[in-house]
């Protein structure tokens, strides 16, 4: 959540009479459209951190613009939507925001929002990259531009003993310090490793031709999403390939064919649990998957939480 998003949340915000962590500060947010809390740690000049844990009564929209700060933010139970660009949110997912670039998301009230936001001020990340990465500092800025396209995973433990630290202020304040230099690390090098390998995928070329049979394969999965599909089908349809299909599929979509296929399943499956009260095992099926565990397995690792409890909190 970016700085004016912070700004907006703790202003219809009050003093918690109790303390989610020795460090920082808890306010509580309790209103007809939200409620929860919120703890907000703040190093002047440097970075600060915040956990929200919030519950809304409708779908509520935050929007913004993030200012001189890079954002990482870790939603540990999430369902929304986001725009600049248009992506569905999944929880334990970890999105990063570039200084100056607007931020509007829609949270849905079928989900306690659970996140974790780290501000880093654009100054901090300057002399950090001077100090240690002088020759990297188009690196780190082209990571944060990506946005949600890379998720950086190396990051995620760092995010999650953050998110879980509940030390002494002075303790505290060491480890996220700690911890945010080293995310700021690994991001970096990831960043230059992204770079190598973006390099071999520009030189991947898809002809006009290819494009049109790319996008005839991905409806067909649309169509056949819940079916048994095999790649021999597909290649026969789009007249590539095995290999090749595979190649310029994932080139143009960003995700790998059987990646595209669980994400149609998943989409649906969350549809089936909010609008109706089919079973479980019945929704497993309608969606493609015969055996309804592999069905909650695949939906928890996409929504961070079993089926049944998603339902019960719509």
């Amino acid at each position: 959540m970016t700085s004016k998003g912070h700004r907006r949340l703790l202003s219809i915000a009050r003093p918690a009479e109790w303390s989610y962590r020795p460090a920082g500060l808890t306010y509580e947010i309790d209103l007809e459209d939200v409620q929860g809390f919120r703890w907000y740690y703040r190093m002047e000049g440097r970075y600060s951190i915040a956990i929200d844990q919030l519950s809304f009564a409708r779908d509520f929209m935050l929007q913004s613009k993030v200012e001189s700060l890079y954002t990482i933010v870790l939603y540990v139970t999430v369902s929304g939507d986001e725009f600049f660009p248009y992506r569905s949110l999944a929880s334990d997912s970890i999105t990063l925001y570039a200084p100056d670039t607007p931020f509007k998301v829609i949270y849905h009230h079928n989900m306690e929002l659970y996140a974790l936001t780290i501000n880093i001020c654009a100054s901090f990340v300057e002399n950090f990259l001077q100090e240690r990465y002088p020759a990297l500092a188009e690196a780190i800025q082209t990571a944060f531009a990506r946005g949600p396209r890379h998720r950086f995973d190396l990051i995620r433990p760092l995010m999650y003993d953050i998110l879980q630290c509940d030390k002494s202020a002075e303790v505290s304040a060491l480890l996220f310090e700690a911890r945010i230099l080293e995310i700021l690390s690994r991001i970096t090098s990831a960043q230059e490793t992204l770079a190598i390998s973006d390099t071999a995928a520009e030189r991947v070329t898809i002809k006009p031709e290819d494009v049109t049979a790319l996008t005839e394969i991905a409806e067909y999965i649309s169509d056949h999403y819940n079916r048994q599909i095999l790649l021999k089908t597909l290649s026969s349809i789009s007249l590539m390939s095995e290999s090749k299909l595979k190649t310029l599929f994932k080139a143009q979509y960003g995700m790998t064919i059987t990646e595209y296929i669980q994400k149609k399943r998943m989409s649906s499956a969350e549809l089936l649990l909010i609008s109706t009260d089919l079973p479980l095992a019945q929704i497993s099926k309608i969606v493609g998957y015969a055996n309804p565990s592999r069905f909650s397995e695949l939906f928890r690792k996409y929504y961070g939480i079993a089926p049944s409890i998603y339902r019960a909190g719509k």
